[in-house]
């Protein structure tokens, strides 16, 4: 598990590009799909009564969610922006498609601008 501790680090503190615009949502997706991947090995990990192994990859997801917290909040804050400006009616059809595609109804309508 060192080494997605290690990548995750290196994102974070990457240079002057961190947490901004379109590089900013980069690091966060894939910060988000490193602490799949982390979670995924840890369950496994787990299920194979690797109980050392399975705290490691805990660890290291606590670490990537604290670096994807940190990273996140200025794209996602964009997106809403982005979100808000659209037109009422692609707005509704986005929070539609949002809406029919993802498990929680709610959240989607709230990151388009509540475009119902």
């Amino acid at each position: 598990m060192y080494a997605p501790r290690r990548a995750a680090h290196q994102i974070v503190h990457s240079g002057p590009v961190f947490g901004r615009g379109p590089e900013g949502a980069a690091t966060a997706l894939v910060l988000d799909i490193l602490i799949l991947a982390v979670v995924a090995a840890a369950r496994r990990h787990a299920a194979r009564g690797h109980a050392q192994q399975a705290e490691a990859a805990r660890h290291t997801a606590d670490h990537l969610r604290a670096a994807y917290q940190s990273t996140a909040a200025e794209p996602l804050a964009a997106m809403r922006v982005y979100g808000q400006r659209l037109p009422a009616p692609v707005r509704q059809r986005q929070a539609k498609t949002a809406r029919t595609t993802l498990p929680l109804a709610d959240q989607p309508a709230e990151a388009l601008g509540r475009a119902t």
